[in-house]
C-alpha cells in the first residue's frame, strides 16, 4: 500500500461516512485517483477490514482491529524511516515553515530525516519545482542554511494546505457545539458539504500559520470577494473565535474563498458587478490578442456576455490553487483544435496579465463556450467584404462593383473609403482591396491581397472584360481558401 492510500485509510478511521466529494476536497485528487486508491485498499485489506459504500458514502468495516493495529503500526515505522521523496519533501517545507524567521541547516534536515546529504539536495531540487508554481522560492546563504522567500505572503497558506497538509494533519480542535455551528452558518450560505470541509481545513491551516508567527498580511490582487461583510459577519466573528485573535482582511479571504468560487444565491449584487466590470475591462485586452491569433469576427461582445461569470470565479479559483474538475478529456479537446487553441489562449493571456498561475484543467470549460461561438460564426452566411481605397474615379468604381457583384451575387459587400486614414479605422475584414495608393504598416494589408488599380486600368481604357473576370476568380478563389486554411487547419498549443 502506498503513502496516500495510507493516507485515506487514516482518514477513514478518523471519520465517519464520507462522500467521493469529500474525500476528493480533502487529498485534492480526481474521483478517478479516489476510487483507485479505494480499490487498492480493499484488495491490501482482505480479511482485515474493507471500505463499503452505502446510498454515495464510503465507510470503514474492520473485521480484525489486532491486525490492522499491527497494519498501522507497522506502516507508520517504515513511514518514519522517510523512504518516500515526496514524505521528505513535505517535511523539509513543514521545516522551513516552522522556522521562517531563520535559516535552517542542510545538515541538520538530513539528520533529522536520516537521509544522506545528496538525498536532501534532490529533494529541495524537486521541491524548488513545486514551489515555483507558486511563485516561491528556497534561498541559500553561505553559512547560513536555506530559508523561504514569497511573492505574496497568502503563497504560505497555500503551499501549506496544498504540500504540507496532504502529508500532515493540521486540524484546529474545538468542540462539539461550536462545530454544530461552524457547520449551520456554512450551510445557510452554501449547502455544498465540500465547502464545509474546505473552510475547516483553512482555518486549521490559518490556526497552524499563527503557531510560528506566519500571518498573512499582503492585498490579495485581483480577488473579488462576492458576499458582503454584513452577510459573513456572523461566520467570522465564529472563525475569530476559534483562532484566538482578530483576523487580518487578508487571512478571512484565505478562509472564506470556498464561498466565492461559484455562483451563491446570497452573493452581493454590487459586488459581483464590480467583479463583472474587471472582468470586462481585462477581456477589452484579452479579445484583440486572439483576433491577431485567429483571423475570424467572432461575435466577441457576445462571447464576453456568456463567459464573464465564469472567468470571475475562474480567477478566484486560480488565486488560490483550487483545482476544478477537468470534464473534457484531452481525446475530446483534440477534436475541438480552434476553439482549445483559443482558449488556451485566453487562460495564458489572463495569467501574464494578473500574475497568477491557472491550471490546466481549466481549458476544458473555456473551449466549450468557443466551440459554441466558433459553430454559430460558421453557420452565419459568409459575406465577402471588398475595400476600394482613394483615389479611384467614379467609372472605376462602378465598373468593378459591377462585375464583383456578377461573380459573387448578393454575398458581396463593397466598402468604399475616402482615405486611408478612414479605411485604416475599419474593423472589417476584406477579402480583396483596390487602390492606387500605397498602403504599408497596416495590420489589415496582412489578410488580404492588394490590387493595383494601374494594374488592371491601363490610360484610363478597360482592360479585356473576361480577362478581368477570370482575374479576379483567382484571387477571390486563393483568398477564399486562404481564409478557411486559416481557420480549419490550427492545432492546439500547450498551457503552462
Amino acid at each position: 500500500m502506498d503513502r496516500q492510500s495510507f493516507e485515506i485509510l487514516n482518514f477513514f478511521i478518523n471519520n465517519d461516512a464520507l462522500t467521493l466529494r469529500e474525500l476528493q476536497s480533502h487529498f485534492s485528487v480526481s474521483r478517478v485517483t479516489i476510487t483507485k486508491n479505494i480499490r487498492a485498499i480493499n484488495d491490501y485489506l482482505v480479511g482485515i477490514a474493507k471500505i463499503n459504500v452505502n446510498q454515495a458514502k464510503f465507510y470503514l468495516v474492520i473485521n480484525n482491529y489486532s491486525a490492522m493495529a499491527k497494519l498501522q503500526t507497522n506502516f507508520l515505522k517504515k513511514d518514519l524511516d522517510f523512504n518516500d521523496p515526496s514524505k521528505r519533501q513535505a517535511t523539509i517545507l513543514k521545516e522551513l515553515l516552522q522556522q521562517i524567521t531563520d535559516y535552517v541547516i542542510l545538515d541538520d534536515l538530513a539528520e533529522s530525516l536520516a537521509v544522506s546529504r545528496g538525498t536532501i539536495n534532490k529533494d529541495l531540487k524537486a521541491l524548488k519545482q513545486q514551489l515555483d508554481y507558486y511563485q516561491v522560492r528556497i534561498e541559500t546563504k553561505t553559512n547560513r542554511g536555506i530559508h523561504l522567500a514569497v511573492e505574496h505572503d497568502y503563497m504560505y497558506a497555500v503551499i501549506t494546505r496544498t504540500l504540507v497538509g496532504k502529508y500532515y494533519e493540521l486540524e484546529a480542535t474545538w468542540d462539539k457545539a461550536t462545530d454544530v455551528k461552524l457547520l449551520n452558518l456554512v450551510k445557510k450560505l452554501d449547502h455544498n458539504n465540500d465547502t464545509v470541509t474546505m473552510i475547516k481545513r483553512n482555518i486549521a491551516v490559518i490556526n497552524w500559520l499563527r503557531k510560528y508567527n506566519i500571518q498573512i498580511n499582503d492585498r490579495i490582487n485581483n480577488y473579488h470577494p462576492l458576499l458582503s461583510d454584513v452577510t459573513m459577519a456572523s461566520l467570522r466573528n465564529l472563525v475569530t473565535e476559534i483562532i484566538g485573535s482578530s483576523l487580518s482582511t487578508s487571512e478571512w479571504e484565505f478562509i472564506s474563498y470556498p464561498l466565492n468560487i461559484r455562483k451563491l444565491p446570497k452573493d452581493d449584487n454590487q459586488l459581483v458587478q464590480v467583479g463583472l466590470v474587471e472582468v470586462e475591462d481585462l477581456m477589452q485586452s484579452v479579445f484583440p490578442i486572439l483576433k491577431q491569433k485567429l483571423d475570424v469576427n467572432l461575435d466577441f461582445k457576445r462571447l464576453l456576455m456568456e463567459l464573464r461569470y465564469h472567468l470571475l470565479f475562474l480567477i478566484n479559483r486560480a488565486i488560490f490553487d483550487v483545482k476544478s474538475e477537468g470534464f473534457i478529456s484531452v481525446d475530446m479537446l483534440s477534436k475541438y483544435p480552434v476553439s482549445t487553441e483559443l482558449a488556451q489562449l485566453t487562460l495564458s493571456t489572463i495569467a501574464t496579465k494578473l500574475n497568477i498561475r491557472i491550471r490546466s484543467q481549466e481549458v476544458g470549460y473555456l473551449t466549450v463556450y468557443f466551440q459554441m461561438e466558433l459553430e454559430e460564426y460558421m453557420a452565419a452566411p459568409i459575406i465577402h467584404r471588398v475595400a476600394l481605397v482613394e483615389p479611384i474615379n467614379t467609372s472605376m468604381k462602378k465598373f468593378i462593383s459591377e462585375k464583383l457583384k456578377e461573380m459573387l451575387d448578393d454575398d458581396l459587400q463593397i466598402d468604399v473609403f475616402n482615405s486611408i486614414s478612414e479605411w485604416e479605422q475599419s474593423p472589417e475584414k476584406y477579402l480583396l482591396i483596390f487602390s492606387n495608393s500605397f498602403l504599408t504598416d497596416n495590420e489589415l494589408i496582412n489578410h488580404a491581397p492588394i490590387i493595383r488599380l494601374n494594374s488592371i486600368f491601363i490610360k484610363e481604357r478597360y482592360v479585356n472584360v473576361f480577362k478581368f473576370r477570370w482575374l479576379m476568380k483567382l484571387l477571390i478563389r486563393g483568398s477564399v481558401d486562404l481564409m478557411s486554411r486559416s481557420l480549419m487547419n490550427r492545432r492546439p498549443t500547450s498551457l503552462e
